[in-house]
């Protein structure tokens, strides 16, 4: 049964908590669109989806308009279809500190917002996503629905719904050492990290790990329309490129691995060299 969280649940504390059953066939947690979500903090908090046993839950945490969130040691485990964190409409300041998802369908991580899907429209306001050893393992697996796109995607704002004109979110996305790891099987993922329509994108350590069980490393980072992007001491290995597109400023710091950094479609630095540059 899907745990329901509604503005009824402001400030609250969750902690110390298991869902984990059969009959899930939605997402484990969920809220509605016209609720707004305030200060709501999760503690020591995980959910288990047992695919192998036939559980069939889509998604992990599906809430809605969620203003200043807290995440502490937060897991999500074998979603069966989608993601194991689906973010509508995201306000104020929104922290994760040593959270993961494994093994799910698509996504770990996608943050969306759309004007239809919340409880009013966006007004240009300024918010921000900080996110402190995420771990996103595993996921975008055979059986997820076409959506796996990304390991973690920080999308943009829309009028509409997904497939509406994307615009920007002042949203600035901060990054300290996040580990995105998928070994392919019959399947592969677009790539590690999607950012886009946002004002900076900027990653401190942490390793992302993609490989096809050939060594055919297709996958990569696409990061379009995000105004100034700067990674600092991450590894890379088994990723081919960093696609940035209509970026207005890139910093290279103390990466590692053998992957090329491209600007529009031109290669610009080698991963494992220090760069600046600017638009």
């Amino acid at each position: 049964m899907t745990l329901v969280i509604s503005a009824a649940n402001n400030g609250q504390l969750f902690h110390d908590m298991l869902l984990k059953g059969t009959s899930y066939t939605g997402p484990m947690i969920n809220s509605g669109d016209n609720q707004v979500l305030k200060g709501i903090s999760w503690k020591r908090v995980a959910l288990f989806n047992d695919v192998a046993a036939g559980m069939n839950a889509e998604t992990g945490f599906h809430l809605y308009n969620e203003e200043d969130a807290l995440y502490i040691g937060v897991s999500v485990e074998g979603i069966d279809k989608e993601h194991g964190w689906y973010p509508h409409g995201s306000r104020g300041h929104t922290v994760f500190r040593g959270c993961k998802a494994v093994n799910c369908g698509a996504q770990a991580y996608q943050e969306v917002d759309r004007d239809v899907e919340r409880d009013v429209p966006y007004a240009g306001e300024w918010s921000s996503l900080t996110m402190i050893g995420f771990q996103a393992l595993q996921c975008g697996v055979p059986r997820g629905v076409g959506r796996a796109s990304y390991a973690m995607t920080f999308g943009p704002h829309q009028d509409g719904g997904g497939q509406s004109v994307k615009e920007r979110w002042n949203r600035p996305v901060t990054l300290f050492d996040p580990v995105i790891e998928h070994i392919a099987q019959d399947y592969q993922l677009k790539g590690g990290l999607l950012c886009q329509n946002r004002p900076s994108l900027q990653v401190f350590g942490g390793r992302t790990v993609l490989r096809s069980p050939l060594g055919q490393d297709r996958a990569t980072w696409l990061v379009p329309d995000t105004d100034d992007v700067v990674i600092e001491g991450h590894a890379f290995e088994g990723t081919k490129r960093i696609e940035f597109q209509r970026i207005k400023s890139l910093r290279i710091r103390n990466c590692t691995g053998t992957v090329q950094f491209r600007i529009d479609g031109t290669v610009i630095q080698a991963v494992n060299q220090d760069f600046d540059w600017s638009a």
